[in-house]
Order: structure tokens, then C-alpha cells, then sequence
């Protein structure tokens, strides 16, 4: 068998079916507890809030430029008494700028929780991503061809005796059903691709990308489902370096097509050295234009990320902008 890329190689490491689970377990292990408070970019999935809510951690947010740069000052300014964390977020796989947050944690002697759910086999040069937080968060249910799996890497001086451990369900019949949840989704996929133009423009209902709901920031008790057999077999048997090349080259295929297109921006313009992406990242005029059309004409079902916490929908402009102008585009496609 083949050497597992990290952080599948690792003795602290925590499987979970979801990366929601994996965080709460992580919060609890650095005893983060009700009353206290974590800083999150404001720009951020809004299943991320659902561990927080669950333990009674409050939330305050911090912003993100368009470059997806933390804004440390803010960072600074946000820090009170019970602030007990910073998490951050590699966003699509690509390496976040943390040194000055890391600084922030090193001088207040706080946490830092590192959001890698996109990152996973991908790099800052050769370094794994993952590798920065006290503990780190993998999703790799993004990042590969299997009906779930995540997992929760303790990075700190810890061990994983010391875990709590949230109970998964984990019976045969939820494996059973996941996976053929996945199976079908995968061959619906399929059948779009190759189905001609035409067959595609009759069907016009449900390709706008279904976002999640704002009941997925508090609903944490359905996701507690243990890492699928399945997945742990699949993982087991793939090419990670093919899988590894495969992917980067159809980033590369995308940045040549949308670089000078003039109807979408690329967010990142240059795949670095190690980089391996989650998706193909653009800024469009009209998202709900753009994933219809671009279905219609190649078959290739982009989605709109993320679904912000409504909190953010409702106060901040900037991030809401973003939000309807950022399409992800699966690089599976290619």
C-alpha cells in the first residue's frame, strides 16, 4: 500500500463523517466552553456556527478583504477577556495569510483553530496545510469522491486520550443510505454532462445551486454520523499523486479559459507551488445567470459558496456582495 498523504498518516488524528462534528469535538478538547467567545471571518459558511451555538460559544466576526486577507487590526480591536480562539479559513484550498494572526495567539495566549475543510493534500509550498492550528479541520468529503469523511487533527501538545469524543452513529443502514445518496448524486452528475444542449435547456428546474438553509447554524444533531466504511476503504486505495495532478491541471484548464474572458474574474489568478484546490474560484456579474448558462451550454454544474450566517446577510454589505458574485466551479468536470 501506498504512503497516505497527511493527515492520514497521522497518530492525532480524529475521524468524524462531518467536519461540524470534528470542529465541536475540537472546541471541547481546547476547552472552549459556554460564555466564551471565538473570532471568525465573516465570510464563512453558516454550518460552521452550528458547533458553536450547540456549546453556547459566541461568535464575533472579523473581515476579510477581497483578497480573502484577514484584517488583524480588527482581529486586535475584537479581543476581549473571553475571546479564547481565532479560527481562520484556507478558502478553496489556498493557503490563508495567518502569521499575523498567529502572532495575535502567541501574545494573547489564545487558540488558533485552523478552518482546513478545503484544504485538504494541498500545500504553502511544502508545507501541509492543516499543520498551523492548535487543531486543524479537514473535510475530505470536498475534496474526494466519497459519501463522507472529516477528520480533526490535534497539532498541539495533546493527545487524543484526551479527547471527549461526541458519539457518532455510525449503524450499517446510515453507511448504506449515504452511500447511495452518493451513488445517485454521482450519476445524475454524469448523465447532465453528456446529455446534449437541448435535453439540457428543457429541464430548468433545480440547477441554481440549493444553498444551505439558516437552520443549519443551530441543526448539529443530524450530522452526527460516524466516518463511512466506505470512505475509509475508497481513501485507502487512491492514486493521492495522480488524484494530486489531476486536479491542479484542470485549475490550470479553467484559469486559461476565465483569465482574459471577460465575463468572470478568477479569485486566484496563480496556482502556487503544492496548491491543491478545492474548486475553480470565480467573481461574476450574475451569479444565478452565470451557473444556469454555463449548465446549459457545457453541462458543468458550478455552485454558489458559501451560504453566510444571517447575521452577516443582514448587517454587512460588502460580505453580501460577495456572496452573490462568488461561483465555485468543481474541478471534477474536467
Amino acid at each position: 500500500m501506498k504512503k497516505l498523504p497527511f493527515p492520514l498518516d497521522q497518530d492525532k488524528i480524529h475521524y468524524f463523517g462531518y467536519a461540524r462534528t470534528a470542529l465541536l469535538e475540537g472546541l471541547r478538547i481546547l476547552g472552549i466552553k459556554e460564555g466564551d467567545n471565538i473570532l471568525i471571518p465573516a465570510y464563512i459558511c453558516n454550518v460552521v456556527l452550528a458547533p458553536f451555538n450547540y456549546l453556547g460559544i459566541k461568535v464575533k466576526y472579523y473581515n476579510i478583504d477581497d483578497n480573502l486577507i484577514p484584517n488583524t487590526q480588527q482581529i486586535k480591536d475584537l479581543l476581549d477577556e473571553k475571546t479564547k480562539g481565532i479560527l481562520a479559513v484556507n478558502y478553496f484550498g489556498f493557503p490563508q495569510q495567518i502569521d499575523g494572526i498567529l502572532d495575535i495567539c502567541r501574545n494573547s495566549k489564545i487558540s488558533f483553530i485552523e478552518d482546513n475543510a478545503h484544504g485538504f493534500l494541498s500545500k504553502n509550498s511544502s508545507t501541509d496545510l492543516g499543520t498551523f492550528g492548535d487543531i486543524s479541520i479537514f473535510s475530505f468529503r470536498k475534496t474526494l469522491p466519497i459519501p463522507n469523511g472529516a477528520a480533526l487533527v490535534v497539532n498541539k501538545k495533546s493527545n487524543l486520550n484526551d479527547c471527549l469524543y461526541v458519539p457518532c452513529n455510525n449503524p450499517v443502514i446510515e453507511d448504506f443510505k449515504y452511500s447511495t445518496k452518493f451513488i445517485f448524486t454521482k450519476i445524475n452528475d454524469l448523465s447532465s454532462y453528456f446529455m446534449p444542449k437541448f435535453l439540457r435547456m428543457l429541464n430548468k428546474k433545480a440547477k441554481i445551486y440549493k444553498e444551505e438553509s439558516a437552520e443549519e447554524e443551530k441543526n448539529l444533531a443530524k450530522y452526527l454520523i460516524g466516518y463511512s466504511n466506505l470512505s475509509r476503504l475508497i481513501m485507502r486505495h487512491i492514486d493521492y499523486e495522480k488524484f494530486i495532478i489531476k486536479k491542479r491541471k484542470a485549475y490550470e484548464v479553467f484559469l486559461e479559459m476565465f483569465l482574459n474572458s471577460g465575463e468572470a474574474e478568477p479569485i486566484f489568478k496563480h496556482l502556487g507551488e503544492g496548491v491543491v484546490p478545492w474548486v475553480f474560484p470565480l467573481k461574476v456579474k450574475e451569479r444565478e445567470l452565470f451557473i444556469r448558462n454555463l449548465y446549459y451550454n457545457t453541462g458543468i454544474k458550478s455552485f454558489a459558496w458559501p451560504a453566510l450566517p444571517e447575521e452577516v446577510l443582514s448587517s454587512q454589505e460588502r460580505f453580501l456582495s460577495m456572496y452573490r458574485n462568488i461561483v465555485c466551479l468543481p474541478l471534477s468536470s474536467l
